[in-house]
């Protein structure tokens, strides 16, 4: 066991901690030693204005995660406790919006002729994208409030007034930890804020936008740094909250636990099913259809396909090997933290969700301040596809770390125990009781980490070895106007996103659906 985990943890310092540390090393550092001009330079700055700079990042992320809660909420409390037809249907499309990145929404939207200006259209561009994070971990909340708790207070109260009063408020930390992942996936996004830039000449500048224009555009990896830092620290505040929130039981959970039955509206069940339908056709029906009307003729996907063959190529393999790459990482990580004391265990979950503090362009700009140098190996490796596996990898591994945690504590030690006193090896046990039983973790965080990937833009746009990818051929041709083929582009991408979980819903849909996804989606009827 101990070379398993230590070799994973190690992996871990040295894909994780080190290019972080770096990177914040690097802002107090110039050639005559440690230093805060790089910070000065910044703050001085006529363009940055920190200040200004925190209120627009806020803005926009609160924004994002208010809007995304009046729609997941009542979202997930429909798909989870509320007996409408379409259900089933509606809680397998709610991962639709996720499928599409976020640019891909501000481009469908800017095809169908909605402008999106300023703060609030990143607003609503990042709550349509990642509003599923709330239904998800709403949904989770929603199934553990015991029958019990509901039946009481049925017999003197509105099923509305105990939604509100008791099912929601027992599901608290749950909805709290999925508005702090929008605020944080928003907070981080740089394709967004410089798509509309470009579509509409109003600049929004975020932290990752100014990060991109001082490492990028005026050539100044220091102050890029700099103005990475303060963002970094207080993500990690926000991270902290949802590591106390995962703390925290969702609801009063016991040994008299009976799972509640579902409110039934009667007549009025046809409400819940227009909401649902109002909600995926405006998070992900609209901007699609404009994007399909947008790419013209049947005729223009043969051709994009063609034109970027190669691409799609890169794109596939990156994300095929950084989702596997996370996955065998992330479920001994996980182990680690599941099996190992507290204290020792919070370091390592601290340290494996740490690149969820660190924008994409920032997390990328620390690995080339790592790995280009001019020796063999790492020219070797700087320069491969490698490269962007690693830093992918690196990226999304958090979501695989905390969708494999939740399925290890599921499983819980008894049968590795079991085998321990059968005087089989930690490895036998390991890899053949607890990985069988995790198998539909394991798959639906492969998907997960698939489907981040071949989204991503911004380290695309930012890493050498990741530039011949489909996002970055699609930050392309926006830029240069090929708006059929940028159209047709995008679906592609979606298609390709989505191949998998809709081959993995039709083919064995429990792997997504099934107790032991850490989804928590056992409870959709």
């Amino acid at each position: 066991m101990r070379l398993w985990i230590g070799t994973a943890l190690f992996v871990l310092v040295a894909l994780v901690l080190l290019p972080v540390l770096w990177m914040v090393g690097t802002s107090f550092w110039s050639p005559a030693g440690w230093t805060l001009a790089h910070y000065r330079e910044v703050i001085e700055s006529p363009t940055t204005k920190p200040l200004a700079l925190l209120f627009d990042t806020g803005r926009v992320a609160g924004s994002a995660a208010l809007l995304a809660l009046l729609l997941g909420v009542p979202y997930a409390v429909l798909i989870a406790r509320v007996a409408f037809p379409g259900r089933r249907l509606f809680a397998a499309l709610t991962v639709l919006p996720i499928l599409m990145p976020p640019i891909v929404h501000a481009i469908g939207w800017n095809y169908a002729e909605i402008p999106l200006f300023d703060w609030w259209g990143n607003s609503l561009v990042f709550a349509l994208s990642y509003f599923p994070f709330v239904v998800l971990l709403t949904v989770h909340g929603l199934r553990q409030v015991s029958a019990g708790m509901e039946e009481s207070a049925l017999l003197a109260h509105s099923p509305l007034r105990v939604i509100v009063s008791i099912t929601l408020r027992n599901a608290l930390p749950g909805i709290l930890a999925g508005a702090l992942f929008v605020v944080i996936f928003t907070a981080s996004d740089w394709s967004v804020p410089d798509y509309l830039y470009f579509s509409s000449q109003r600049a929004v500048y975020l932290f990752p936008t100014e990060i991109f224009r001082w490492w990028q555009r005026l050539g100044q990896p220091e102050a890029a740094c700099a103005v990475a830092t303060p963002a970094v620290l207080i993500t990690m505040l926000l991270l902290g909250g949802i590591m106390l929130l995962r703390g925290r039981r969702f609801a009063s959970v016991d040994a008299r636990y009976r799972q509640p039955a579902d409110f039934q509206p009667g007549a009025r069940g046809w409400l819940g099913t227009l909401f649902c339908t109002i909600v995926l056709g405006v998070s992900a029906g609209l901007p699609l259809f404009a994007l399909i009307r947008a790419a013209g003729s049947v005729s223009i996907f043969p051709v994009v396909f063609a034109d970027v063959k190669e691409e799609y190529v890169n794109s596939l393999l990156i994300a095929s090997g950084a989702a596997t790459f996370m996955v065998v990482l992330g479920f001994f990580i996980a182990y680690a933290i599941v099996r190992f004391r507290p204290w020792l265990s919070r370091s390592i979950e601290l340290v494996s969700i740490l690149p969820l503090a660190v924008p994409g362009v920032m997390l990328t700009c620390g690995f080339i301040r790592l790995w280009n140098r001019p020796l063999p190996v790492f020219d070797e490796v700087y320069t491969s596809i490698f490269m962007a596996i690693l830093v992918y990898t690196a990226r999304f591994l958090p979501l695989a770390v905390l969708a494999l945690t939740a399925v290890l504590f599921r499983i819980g030690p008894a049968l590795e125990e079991a085998a321990a006193v059968g005087g089989r090896r930690w490895s036998a046990s390991f890899f053949g009781i607890l990985t069988p039983l995790a198998a539909r973790g394991l798959w639906a965080s492969w998907l997960l980490g698939f489907v981040f990937t071949m989204k991503d833009i911004d380290i695309a746009a930012v890493l050498p070895s990741a530039n011949a990818s489909l996002s970055m051929r699609l930050n392309n041709m926006i830029h240069f106007a090929h708006d059929e083929r940028a159209a047709a582009l995008c679906v592609l991408m979606v298609l390709t996103v989505a191949l998998p979980i809709i081959a993995t819903l039709l083919i064995a849909p429990k792997a997504l659906f099934g107790s032991d996804s850490g989804a928590g989606w056992e409870g959709v009827r």
